[in-house]
């Protein structure tokens, strides 16, 4: 079933303690050397800044089927595409699943900065099942979702943490990118797959097949004679 992002966002700002009225934004202008028309100058992208196609994820931390993918397709595109410079790679949150938990991931996540974004999305979809046992234990998630978060990244502390979800201009942004998925890309759902601007359908769920077949027609198109480099 798809869910706005207006809708969850909501219900994450609550569990946050920001339940004040957020403006939608404004679609964000792609600026700056290196970005395709696809791209947000505060993305963390993976692979060349000479690929000429972008493949932008958008997931949740707190979805099985994007911890799926994460475990069994994503690491051999990342293998086939990625590291060759063929293809960059970029991952945004949009909070499905349990909501709040998805956006606070998101969050910190964003506070590691570029050298350790990548590692706590990793990781935090890794260890999504001991999340989830830590909830239907009782525990307190925040705290367990900050856990496995320092574990990835250690210069995190409490405090830089504490600071980094208190903090409503981080909140707002990963905020803004979710609620910008949804009005220009028709995101619905995660996760969802943008291949050079096109949102990529898998009834069935993305396999490393599918994600390398639209990648090859990608990479095919933009090599076609008469495209610009």
């Amino acid at each position: 079933m798809k869910t706005g992002a207006g809708m969850m966002t909501r219900r994450a700002l609550g569990a946050l303690g920001l339940c004040a009225a957020l403006p939608v934004p404004a679609a964000a202008r792609q600026t700056g050397p290196g970005l395709s028309a696809w791209e947000r100058p505060d993305d963390f992208p993976q692979g060349s800044r000479a690929a000429r196609v972008v493949l932008i994820e958008y997931g949740s931390t707190m979805c099985p089927a994007c911890a799926a993918f994460h475990a069994d397709v994503l690491p051999e595109i990342i293998r086939r595409y990625v590291a060759p410079g063929r293809v960059r790679y970029v991952f945004r949150t949009f909070p499905t699943g349990s909501p709040e938990l998805a956006l606070y991931g998101g969050v910190l996540a964003r506070c590691a900065g570029a050298n350790g974004y990548s590692g706590v999305i990793a990781r935090l979809m890794q260890r999504q099942g001991w999340i989830v046992a830590q909830a239907r234990a009782g525990a307190d998630l925040a705290a367990a979702i900050q856990r496995v978060a320092s574990d990835e990244y250690q210069v995190m502390t409490a405090a830089t943490m504490k600071a980094c979800v208190e903090d409503r201009a981080g909140v707002q942004r990963v905020i803004d990118i979710a609620r910008e998925g949804e009005s220009r890309f028709q995101i619905g759902g995660t996760p969802s797959l943008i291949v050079n601007g096109m949102l990529i359908e898998a009834p069935g769920g993305h396999t490393v097949a599918s994600v390398a077949a639209a990648l090859d027609r990608a990479l095919a198109d933009v090599a076609a004679p008469g495209r610009r480099p």
